[in-house]
């Protein structure tokens, strides 16, 4: 019981964040990343300044994921230099 209150504390806790993101994060591509964000084979990285800043980032990448997977998949599998080269 107790440990069922836990996680109940923390999964409410995590539901009241709001990650800031851009009014078209929706419809993001991978070309369409911001500068905080780069990608080559076998690298990711992020800059960010805290941790709602790093969740909007992350959301942005997964929205550019989902929405150009054949693109994305180029960028970070090796062999995948010219379109890694076009994302940063």
């Amino acid at each position: 019981m107790v440990e069922e209150l836990d996680r109940t504390r923390r999964q409410l806790a995590a539901r009241r964040v709001r990650i800031p993101a851009a009014a078209d994060v929706e419809d993001r591509r991978l070309r369409d990343l911001s500068g905080d964000i780069a990608l080559k084979p076998g690298e990711l990285r992020i800059e960010f300044y805290g941790a709602e800043d790093l969740a909007a980032k992350l959301l942005e990448l997964s929205k550019a994921m989902a929405n150009d997977w054949p693109a994305f998949a180029r960028a970070v599998e090796d062999g995948g230099n010219e379109a890694a080269a076009a994302v940063r």
